[in-house]
């Protein structure tokens, strides 16, 4: 992207950050959530780029992460803009994680960066429903703010995401924000959804429990949000699969 594109998303996701917080009462989250393609490895290379070891860990819809290739991409995309990793410390005013952002990144990280960043630091409860993606868009956050206002966008953010992504074989979420939170010196909350398709008749939910797609437009902060209701995870999977039948 070019770095005035970079700029003016990340300035939107301020203003819509500053004007949420300003109307926001009592302890609801605001969930967000992404559906961007190859996101996956944008996550890989603004994560590399702010100097994470994450390659190896970021999920991806297939059974089995193409790590090999989303780090050959990476690689030559840092190369090509002359950034490495560990390139962008971070910090208020930085511009380095700009510099990354526009390389390697894409248009919703600078967008939900800029939003996290903001209504985080003001307290607003943050449900980032997703999983590599939301844990990159955090690491941008917590590298352009102060390390003062870091604990409290930690603090106020949780990733959620579903159990598919969570107990995957071939990347490691859970150790991925640990590394992030080790980047920036804060502790990164991570919540997993109950959420399974075993019992659904529909094929592609089932495709779920076989190690394709794992996640969705924010299912697993869909779901999480339906566990705090108190509801059973087990019914919304039957509401899933009846959908799914209709469809």
């Amino acid at each position: 992207m070019a770095p005035a594109r970079v700029t003016a998303l990340l300035e939107r996701g301020r203003q819509w950050g500053r004007r949420w917080a300003r109307g926001w009462q009592g302890h609801r989250p605001l969930l967000l959530a992404e559906c961007v393609p190859g996101g996956t490895s944008t996550a890989l290379g603004v994560l590399v780029g702010l100097g994470v070891a994450a390659t190896g860990l970021v999920s991806g819809s297939l059974p089995t992460p193409a790590h090999g290739l989303k780090a050959e991409l990476v690689a030559r995309g840092l190369a090509a803009a002359r950034l490495g990793p560990a390139t962008a410390a971070g910090g208020a005013g930085d511009s380095a994680p700009l510099a990354v952002l526009a390389a390697v990144g894409d248009p919703m990280q600078a967008l939900a960066a800029g939003l996290v960043l903001e209504a985080g630091v003001r307290g607003v409860p943050l449900l980032l429903a997703g999983g590599s993606q939301m844990a990159a868009v955090l690491a941008l956050a917590l590298a352009l703010a102060s390390p003062f206002e870091r604990p409290r966008i930690a603090a106020a953010a949780s990733v959620a995401t579903t159990a598919w992504v969570a107990e995957e074989a071939g990347s490691d979420l859970a150790l991925l924000l640990q590394r992030i939170g080790h980047r920036w010196g804060v502790s990164p909350r991570l919540e997993v959804a109950a959420l399974r398709f075993h019992r659904c008749r529909s094929e592609p939910l089932r495709d779920y429990e076989r190690g394709f797609v794992k996640e969705g437009v924010g299912a697993g902060g869909l779901a999480l949000l339906w566990q705090r209701l108190g509801r059973d995870p087990q019914d919304l999977a039957l509401l899933c699969d009846r959908l799914c039948g209709q469809l």
